[in-house]
């Protein structure tokens, strides 16, 4: 569903609920609790990714405080109409450009090159 979730952005988070839902009360009509806690457990939780609750801001920033390294976060670009615009962030550590990202806010463009950024200095 992560999956999914991610290719159709537009699509209400209800929605994805109510289709996990339907999926869990199936496995559980169907099979019993025992079937439907295995699946819970061995489909969602096991291969769930939290990566979405990782702070990889933070993150950045921490392991450049511990590196003695000067960060920055620049807003270079925008498009879109007011409504729905988009946001470029570039970070930069030590003045180097390491990542660049996308968002539909500046808060999540940034957490997302933060991410990038996270795993090429990692």
């Amino acid at each position: 569903l992560s999956e999914i979730k991610h290719k159709l952005k537009s699509v209400s988070d209800n929605i994805f609920g109510n289709i996990l839902e339907s999926i869990i009360g199936a496995i559980y009509l169907d099979l019993g609790y025992n079937e439907s806690k295995k699946f819970i457990f061995n489909q969602i939780i096991e291969k769930s990714n939290f990566s979405e609750d990782i702070n990889y801001k933070s993150k950045i920033l921490e392991w450049c405080q511990k590196k003695n390294k000067k960060i920055k976060f620049v807003n270079s670009k925008q498009k879109g109409p007011d409504h729905k615009k988009e946001y470029f962030i570039e970070l930069y550590i030590q003045e180097k450009k390491i990542s660049e990202s996308w968002g539909n806010t500046i808060k999540s463009a940034e957490q997302k090159s933060a991410e990038i950024a996270i795993k090429i200095v990692s």
